[in-house]
Protein backbone atom coordinates (compact mmCIF):
# COMPACT_ATOMS: atom_id res chain seq x y z
CA UNK A 1 0.00 0.00 0.00
CA UNK A 2 1.30 3.58 -0.92
CA UNK A 3 0.41 6.35 1.62
CA UNK A 4 0.80 9.88 0.27
CA UNK A 5 1.82 12.73 2.72
CA UNK A 6 2.77 16.07 2.61
CA UNK A 7 6.10 17.06 3.83
CA UNK A 8 6.13 18.76 7.25
CA UNK A 9 9.10 20.88 6.13
CA UNK A 10 9.27 22.32 2.28
CA UNK A 11 5.38 21.05 1.66
CA UNK A 12 5.30 18.79 -1.22
CA UNK A 13 3.38 16.01 -1.77
CA UNK A 14 5.22 12.58 -1.04
CA UNK A 15 4.60 8.65 -0.79
CA UNK A 16 5.96 6.12 0.80
CA UNK A 17 5.37 2.24 0.86
CA UNK A 18 3.91 0.69 3.66
CA UNK A 19 3.22 -3.09 4.66
CA UNK A 20 -0.44 -4.34 4.83
CA UNK A 21 0.18 -6.61 7.57
CA UNK A 22 2.48 -3.82 9.63
CA UNK A 23 -0.31 -1.43 9.02
CA UNK A 24 -2.87 -2.81 11.19
CA UNK A 25 -0.86 -1.83 14.20
CA UNK A 26 0.53 1.30 12.77
CA UNK A 27 -2.37 4.39 12.97
CA UNK A 28 -1.58 6.15 9.95
CA UNK A 29 -3.25 9.48 10.67
CA UNK A 30 -0.95 10.16 13.90
CA UNK A 31 1.90 10.06 12.33
CA UNK A 32 0.96 11.48 8.87
CA UNK A 33 1.69 15.18 10.02
CA UNK A 34 5.14 14.88 11.19
CA UNK A 35 6.05 12.66 8.00
CA UNK A 36 9.05 14.26 5.74
CA UNK A 37 10.50 13.19 2.91
CA UNK A 38 14.22 12.41 2.26
CA UNK A 39 15.43 15.61 1.04
CA UNK A 40 14.53 17.08 3.99
CA UNK A 41 15.45 15.10 6.23
CA UNK A 42 19.15 14.82 5.24
CA UNK A 43 19.43 18.24 5.08
CA UNK A 44 17.79 18.53 8.71
CA UNK A 45 20.37 15.97 9.85
CA UNK A 46 23.62 18.09 7.83
CA UNK A 47 22.59 21.24 9.79
CA UNK A 48 22.55 19.63 12.65
CA UNK A 49 25.75 18.14 12.77
CA UNK A 50 27.50 21.30 11.67
CA UNK A 51 25.39 23.33 14.08
CA UNK A 52 26.99 21.20 16.84
CA UNK A 53 30.05 21.49 15.82
CA UNK A 54 29.47 25.83 15.79
CA UNK A 55 28.11 24.99 19.23
CA UNK A 56 31.44 23.15 20.60
CA UNK A 57 33.84 26.08 19.04
CA UNK A 58 31.29 28.87 20.53
CA UNK A 59 31.50 27.33 24.13
CA UNK A 60 35.30 27.04 24.00
CA UNK A 61 35.33 30.36 23.11
CA UNK A 62 32.97 31.51 25.96
CA UNK A 63 35.20 29.95 28.67
CA UNK A 64 38.30 31.07 27.13
CA UNK A 65 37.29 34.41 27.49
CA UNK A 66 36.71 33.76 31.47
CA UNK A 67 40.18 32.24 31.89
CA UNK A 68 42.65 33.39 34.05
CA UNK A 69 45.33 32.57 31.13
CA UNK A 70 45.55 35.72 28.71
CA UNK A 71 47.80 34.31 26.79
CA UNK A 72 45.95 31.39 26.14
CA UNK A 73 42.74 33.39 25.09
CA UNK A 74 44.56 35.06 22.14
CA UNK A 75 45.32 31.40 21.03
CA UNK A 76 41.90 30.15 21.19
CA UNK A 77 40.34 32.83 20.14
CA UNK A 78 42.56 32.62 16.91
CA UNK A 79 41.54 29.27 16.25
CA UNK A 80 37.83 29.61 16.82
CA UNK A 81 37.56 32.37 14.33
CA UNK A 82 39.39 30.16 11.59
CA UNK A 83 37.19 27.29 12.73
CA UNK A 84 34.02 29.56 12.62
CA UNK A 85 34.96 30.63 9.31
CA UNK A 86 35.32 27.12 7.78
CA UNK A 87 31.90 25.99 9.76
CA UNK A 88 29.47 28.86 8.70
CA UNK A 89 30.73 28.38 5.41
CA UNK A 90 29.83 24.70 5.51
CA UNK A 91 26.36 25.98 6.91
CA UNK A 92 25.57 28.86 4.38
CA UNK A 93 26.29 26.15 1.70
CA UNK A 94 23.75 23.73 3.39
CA UNK A 95 21.13 26.58 3.75
CA UNK A 96 21.63 27.49 0.18
CA UNK A 97 21.51 24.00 -1.66
CA UNK A 98 18.19 23.27 0.31
CA UNK A 99 16.76 26.45 -0.74
CA UNK A 100 18.25 26.46 -4.05
CA UNK A 101 19.91 29.17 -3.99
CA UNK A 102 23.15 31.15 -5.40
CA UNK A 103 25.80 30.44 -2.18
CA UNK A 104 26.38 33.36 0.35
CA UNK A 105 28.72 34.03 3.11
CA UNK A 106 30.20 37.25 4.34
CA UNK A 107 32.94 37.13 7.16
CA UNK A 108 30.58 39.46 9.37
CA UNK A 109 28.88 36.17 9.59
CA UNK A 110 31.47 35.21 11.59
CA UNK A 111 32.21 38.38 13.20
CA UNK A 112 28.95 38.58 14.77
CA UNK A 113 29.32 34.83 16.56
CA UNK A 114 32.55 35.98 17.57
CA UNK A 115 31.12 39.26 19.02
CA UNK A 116 27.64 37.73 20.67
CA UNK A 117 28.80 33.55 20.96
CA UNK A 118 25.96 33.44 23.66
CA UNK A 119 23.11 33.47 20.35
CA UNK A 120 24.70 31.60 18.24
CA UNK A 121 21.56 29.80 17.77
CA UNK A 122 19.80 32.85 17.25
CA UNK A 123 21.83 33.80 14.86
CA UNK A 124 21.83 30.46 12.85
CA UNK A 125 17.82 30.57 12.58
CA UNK A 126 17.97 34.02 11.63
CA UNK A 127 20.53 33.18 8.49
CA UNK A 128 18.43 30.22 7.56
CA UNK A 129 14.98 32.37 7.53
CA UNK A 130 16.30 35.17 5.63
CA UNK A 131 17.99 32.88 3.25
CA UNK A 132 14.10 30.97 3.18
CA UNK A 133 12.68 34.75 2.15
CA UNK A 134 15.21 35.66 0.20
Amino acid sequence: MLLNYQCRYCKLEATIPLDDEGLDMFQVEKFKPILCCNRCADSIVARRAVVDRIKKAVELLIIQRYSSNPDNVVVVTKNVREALTVLTKRYATLVNEYFKKPNMWHADFVDLLMDKPRYYETILKDYFRHRRVA
